[in-house]
């Protein structure tokens, strides 16, 4: 991301997840890179944007109803790709 503010297309830059909270990864950063947090054209922000207690039961719901959706054979609401069909009945079955 640094790279492309500073040399590439990219006119601007905002997070609120990072590369160093991906315990999945094993080579994952240990800090963000400083030309991110210096940058005139970043905005960067703690990662708490859902944690109201009102919030996370609503993306509770929401997971949920895609849930029961997915196995109605209802389109997802959550931003899935809806898997085949065939899929879905072998997952149900």
């Amino acid at each position: 991301m640094a790279d492309s503010l500073e040399h590439g297309p990219l006119g601007g830059y905002a997070a609120d997840v990072f590369e160093t909270e991906d315990w999945a990864l094993p080579d994952r950063p240990a800090a963000i890179d400083p030309r991110l947090i210096t940058h005139p054209r970043t905005v960067l922000t703690p990662h708490l944007g859902s944690a109201v207690d009102t919030i996370r039961r609503e993306i509770a719901m929401a997971a949920a109803q895609d849930i029961r959706r997915y196995f109605e054979g209802q389109p997802l609401q959550g931003g899935l790709v809806d898997p085949a069909p065939a899929a879905r009945s072998a997952v149900s079955a």
